[in-house]
């Protein structure tokens, strides 16, 4: 007699599959490691921050030096909405296309003012004494230059604009022309008017030299 087992049923069989161990999966992917990010030593960073800090300062920098070299084009540009502006370079007064240079603050006769005048060597040179139309251009009665002439505690200073306060105690200023019996050619800055003084009449007179502006 043979020990042999009766065939099994196909649920058996299947009841078999289930229970039998699945194959072994995969391990799971694992993700990288991560890799922390590179850190500056102390030192590194002082170095660093230096350099954005130089950097910031060289730009702050060329920034005031184009806004200065804008206000000086700006300044000296012959701008005709600017043209009774008064600015000073060099030690002269540069206005409606002229350069003027105020002479001593200090009583000038005639032959003085022209001679100060045809020598004058600042700013190059070049200089000649003023005609009467340009001393007259400058008079702007609104404006004061100077304490100008004083008699019995009162004062007539000269109505131009205060560019010229070099002029201090003058109220006249002699102007180009030729004396003669009747005097020499000034121009009265306190009330705008073309006159003639004596030569050496110039407690209040004083020198102004001017040249076209170079």
């Amino acid at each position: 007699m043979t020990d042999e087992q009766p065939p099994l049923s196909a649920l058996d069989q299947l009841d078999g599959l289930l229970r039998e161990p699945a194959p072994d999966a995969p391990p799971p992917v694992q993700p990288p490691p991560r890799v922390p990010p590179p850190t500056l030593s102390r030192q590194a960073r002082f170095v660093v921050a230096g350099l954005l800090a130089a950097v910031a300062v060289g730009f702050g920098l060329a920034r005031v030096r184009h806004a200065t070299d804008a206000s000086v084009t700006d300044a000296l540009a012959p701008d005709s909405s600017r043209a009774a502006e008064a600015s000073v370079l060099c030690g002269a007064v540069r206005r409606d296309g002229r350069e003027w240079i105020v002479g001593p603050d200090r009583p000038t006769g005639y032959a003085e003012a022209r001679a100060w005048t045809e020598t004058l060597p600042d700013c190059g040179g070049g200089w000649r004494v003023p005609t009467s139309s340009e001393l007259l251009a400058l008079y702007d009665p609104t404006q004061t230059a100077g304490t100008g002439h004083v008699e019995r505690g009162r004062s007539w200073p000269a109505h131009i604009d205060p560019a010229f306060g070099g002029i201090g105690g003058g109220s006249w200023v002699w102007s180009r022309g030729d004396a003669s019996y009747d005097g020499a050619p000034a121009v009265n800055l306190n009330q705008g008017v073309a006159v003639r003084l004596p030569e050496d009449d110039g407690a209040s007179v004083r020198a102004f030299a001017v040249r076209d502006r170079r």
